[in-house]
């Protein structure tokens, strides 16, 4: 009974009243507190995040650059190397036809020397063939003053 009196004493539920309020204080205290660092954390990772993006954007944007930087000299090298081939063809294009000219060239110079070996031989064979028609012709006169000169004789040996 008198434990219960002490606990219905009016001084006593103040005190007990006072040490609640006291520890919801406390209790609104420690929230405060623990909100206070979950906004400094919240705005620690903002900042972070922050930060972390813009260096994002720098490095794409530098990626971005370098790509296109690359993807221009890669065209620049293809183009290079396109002109190099067409330059490559030219010259093979102008030596084939350096070449074939200078064959044509000598091949109507042998088709031209053979024209005038042919005109000389046929020249010369119609040279011959008037030698040779002369020589015949004198063969023949002689042919013909011999056997006359040999009837003569046989006429002139048989009369004496």
């Amino acid at each position: 009974a008198g434990g219960r009196a002490e606990e219905n004493h009016p001084a006593l539920q103040l005190r007990a009243q006072q040490e609640a309020v006291e520890a919801r204080l406390d209790l609104v205290d420690d929230i405060h507190d623990m909100w206070d660092v979950c906004r400094s954390m919240a705005d620690e990772c903002v900042r972070r995040v922050t930060v972390e993006r813009e260096a994002l954007q720098a490095r794409l944007a530098r990626e971005h650059a370098c790509t296109q930087r690359d993807l221009a000299d890669d065209v620049h090298d293809m183009w290079e190397v396109c002109r190099l081939v067409a330059t490559a063809a030219v010259e093979r294009s102008t030596g084939a036809i350096t070449e074939a000219e200078a064959r044509e060239s000598a091949m109507s110079r042998q088709v031209s020397d053979a024209l005038r070996a042919r005109d000389a031989a046929v020249s010369e064979a119609a040279a011959l063939r008037e030698e040779l028609g002369q020589a015949i012709r004198a063969l023949e006169q002689g042919v013909q003053s011999t056997s006359q000169a040999w009837r003569e004789g046989l006429v002139a040996g048989g009369q004496g």
